[in-house]
């Protein structure tokens, strides 16, 4: 017996973007599966910069700066972090209230593609934050950002000076990406520790 339509006929799917999904959905798919291996890898490579710029500390010879990895405080925003020892609180225990870090989002890669990672003067996570410390760091901003010049961008709550690590084209350099970060630290470093020196002596 042979069924006669009685609603309208079906018709294929003719969206471009999804037919070539729907034609090649199992090749893309096992592709994507990749990104989470992707994304471990670089989340450790990104941890393992600590060794890198502890040997650029000891380079400089400042045996006053204390570099380290930091994934548990935040672990969807690691970091590595870089601070005076004497920033610290008097009794050594807990955090800076300020500090240089490079930061990325965990995963680093998200699943529209976007590689998420910048660099700057970060104040503290929102319930850890000494907002004296903030709000003097906040004042002294504008001249620091006029100092590293572009691409450092305008303020944001947790970073009165910061600026996006970016991957350029389609491809994804991890190197090129640390190596762009572990420069832009130091800049921010060479340009930054010394106001930070001086607004915890008066915060």
């Amino acid at each position: 017996m042979t069924l006669e339509p009685e609603g309208p006929e079906l018709r294929r799917i003719h969206d471009d973007r999804v037919r070539f999904y729907l034609d090649n959905y199992k090749a893309i798919e096992t592709w994507a599966r990749i990104r989470s291996d992707a994304n471990k890898e670089l989340h450790e490579l990104s941890l393992s910069m600590v060794d890198t710029i502890a040997q650029d500390v000891l380079a400089r010879g400042d045996t006053g700066i204390d570099v380290r990895a930091d994934d548990l405080t935040n672990p969807r925003k690691p970091r590595v972090v870089l601070a005076r020892r004497t920033w610290r609180p008097s009794d050594g225990e807990g955090e800076a209230p300020a500090a240089i870090v490079i930061e990325w989002h965990n995963p680093p890669i998200d699943k529209r593609g976007e590689f998420t990672m910048y660099v700057g003067v970060r104040v503290g996570d929102r319930d850890r934050r000494d907002k004296r410390v903030a709000k003097y760091l906040s004042e002294r901003a504008p001249r620091l950002r006029e100092a590293l010049g572009h691409p450092w961008l305008a303020e944001s709550e947790s970073f009165p000076v910061w600026r996006w690590v970016l991957q350029e084209g389609d491809a994804l350099d991890e190197l090129a990406i640390l190596e762009t970060a572990r420069e832009s630290a130091w800049r921010c470093w060479d340009t930054c520790a010394a106001v930070i020196d001086d607004v915890l002596r008066v915060a």
